[in-house]
């Protein structure tokens, strides 16, 4: 990676950049082409003047990114770049089939062109393709990037559903994710019966479950390197997940300090005379669709029961009547029918909409619940780019500490 490539026969440049003393807080510009340069940028990691300082103040909390169906491939190099410089530390690419452009070249793309920032598919599942084949994909991306790749895992959404496949079992959730650290460590693995191993992959990929019913979260806690964490703006729900994580974790020995646990939930920042409010309403829709399949699947289950009393009556119903009327082709559309069921009350306990200040306030109190690390996502924004500057302007330098 440390070559120097020459511009001139069409390929990417990454030189080495000039020793130099930069004085924080500074960074430096990465172009859409991946190439730094020696202009400077000022970035402010001091708490916004403007907000008061609670009686305990906000501890540092990471932010990732994830883009959705209607990111055409010419525009990953852009958008990584951007996700990159305003500061977030991991990006996922969208894998579903029968809807959005095969991840893979994008992650390639979105390599290319960026030199920090974290590269995975946000999420792949488990029986699309083949394990080995994921594994070996993913060490691909993962050699281009100098060691930047994770794979997110999942049991199947609306890749499954608009194949007319249901929901795969948990146990193949388990057994793909103990083949992929076994196979990617050079070891033999072992899936369906068939012994194999690879003969270059040199690095453990670290495998990120997405996570929000109980059996995710049991999986996430045993055997998880990190957590996408589906339980959205709800301080409650919040807790509630990770509760079930450090209690899966402990049971097999494991410090759940040592799991990379990012919340997912839409981040809108409402402007002066802005209109994100169907854009915003969309995502929310497709996180209520999850949240309901994921926890009302089990609503047998004991830990599900006492959250859902917790929950407010009016809530419920309208998390049911989003479900009932979503359409998996329509999924994560603007325009899509089911995004004008999404009430006010929705938009507040899957996501953050309103004010930079609104928005600080609310991440500060899901800090107050355990979380560490949010999971942007930003699958129905039409200006992406303009929201990913406006967290990394606004909101992260308030959680910087």
């Amino acid at each position: 990676r440390g070559r120097n490539r020459g511009a001139s026969n069409g390929r990417l440049s990454s030189p080495t950049p000039p020793k130099q003393s930069i004085p924080t807080p500074h960074n430096r510009i990465t172009n859409p082409l991946g190439r730094k340069s020696n202009a400077l940028i000022p970035i402010s990691y001091n708490a916004p003047r403007h907000l008061p300082i609670p009686e305990n103040p906000p501890m540092r909390m990471d932010f990732s990114v994830a883009w959705g169906r209607e990111l055409a491939t010419y525009e990953i190099a852009e958008h990584s770049a951007v996700a990159e410089q305003a500061g977030f530390d991991m990006l996922g690419i969208i894998d579903t089939q029968n809807l959005a452009r095969d991840p893979y070249p994008a992650m390639t793309i979105a390599a290319l062109n960026t030199n920090r920032v974290r590269i995975g598919p946000s999420v792949t599942n488990t029986f699309t393709r083949h394990p080995a084949v994921t594994a070996n994909a993913m060490a691909t991306i993962d050699e281009i990037s100098g060691g930047r790749a994770w794979v997110g895992l999942g049991s199947g959404f609306s890749a499954a559903r608009t194949m007319d496949v249901g929901v795969q079992p948990m146990t193949l959730l388990e057994d793909v994710i103990n083949f992929i650290h076994t196979y990617t460590s050079g070891e033999e693995a072992e899936f369906n019966g068939a012994k194999m191993h690879n003969e270059w992959i040199q690095r453990r990929l670290p495998v990120y479950v997405h996570a929000a019913g109980p059996r995710t979260c049991d999986i996430g806690g045993r055997l998880g390197d990190g957590l996408l964490l589906a339980s959205k703006g709800s301080p409650i729900v919040a807790q509630w997940c990770l509760d079930l994580v450090r209690r899966a974790a402990e049971s097999v020995g494991r410090d759940p300090d040592d799991i990379d646990i990012r919340v997912c939930l839409p981040i809108f920042v409402e402007e002066e005379g802005g209109r994100g409010w169907d854009e915003m309403a969309a995502s929310v829709a497709t996180m209520c669709t999850g949240f309901y399949l994921s926890i009302f699947r089990h609503d047998r289950n004991p830990a599900v029961r006492e959250l859902i009393s917790r929950l407010d009556a009016d809530l419920l119903q309208d998390l049911k009547r989003v479900h009932d009327a979503y359409d998996y082709y329509q999924h994560e559309r603007v325009d899509a029918d089911h995004a004008r069921l999404v009430t006010r009350q929705l938009v507040d306990f899957v996501g953050l909409y309103g004010t930079a200040d609104e928005i600080c306030e609310r991440i500060y109190e899901l800090q107050q619940a355990g979380v560490k690390a949010l999971d942007c996502h930003m699958w129905t924004f039409i200006d992406k780019k303009k929201q990913m500057r406006l967290i990394g302007e606004k909101i992260m330098p308030y959680f910087r500490n």
